[in-house]
């Protein structure tokens, strides 16, 4: 949102063009004292002949279609905001110059090209900004008292596996580890759906990975120890 330069803040270019526009919603993101904001994607651009292929909600102008008389009609950009920036040579460019990789991309996983220019991202961050859609995010103390609860819940559930049937130990915690993790992946995916919500898990994900193996070598070593002493 914004950065501290020889002892002063400086507000991001999108922050700037939002707190042109509307200083009070644009104050209002800054209260949130984030040092730094996931943007809350809402589209791609659209131009009139359909060149983007891109989830299209961004209206953009060519240079020849803004200069052209009998193309460019003046009620499509007043009373809006207007961004100029780097599109390619044309809106039919494949240039990755000043292109990125977002969330919008068709392609999510593996290899794949940018998607998106920064004066488009520009234009979600104002965007979200205006429309007060932000993406909310846990604290790393919350994420680690999540990491602290599910690590607690592994340990009593496997003492209890193993004071009741011990023989099924093996199997039982390797099916509880998959479960949860399988569980908590999807629990990422669907609340950031839902509710704008990013939930990283990746601390949870690695207690549940190894809390098994650590209970299990824990046990090897007391009952070790009980037996020589």
């Amino acid at each position: 949102p914004k950065l501290n330069v020889s002892g002063t803040d400086e507000l991001a270019f999108s922050t700037m063009i939002a707190m042109l526009y509307d200083s009070q919603k644009t104050t209002k993101y800054l209260e949130r004292e984030r040092y730094s904001e996931t943007i809350n994607y809402r589209g791609n651009i659209v131009d009139w002949h359909g060149a983007s292929s891109y989830p299209g909600r961004y209206a953009v102008l060519d240079w020849d279609q803004a200069l052209d008389t009998t193309q460019f009609v003046t009620s499509m950009i007043k009373d809006k905001i207007v961004i100029m920036g780097f599109l390619g040579s044309d809106l039919r460019d494949t240039s990755w110059d000043d292109k990125f990789i977002t969330p919008l991309n068709k392609n999510y996983a593996g290899k794949t090209r940018p998607d998106m220019y920064g004066v488009v991202v520009h234009a979600n961050a104002v965007s979200m900004i205006l429309n007060e859609d932000y993406i909310g995010e846990l604290g790393d103390t919350q994420e680690r008292i999540i990491a602290f609860i599910v690590c607690f819940l592994n340990v009593a559930l496997f003492s209890l596996i193993t004071m009741r049937i011990p023989l099924w130990f093996d199997g039982l915690s390797i099916l509880v580890q998959l479960a949860q993790i399988v569980v908590f992946s999807f629990l990422m995916i669907y609340l950031f759906s839902w509710i704008d919500l990013k939930l990283d898990l990746t601390v949870t994900l690695a207690v549940v990975a190894l809390v098994g193996t650590c209970f299990e070598i824990y046990n090897g070593v007391l009952m070790t120890s009980v037996r020589y002493f």
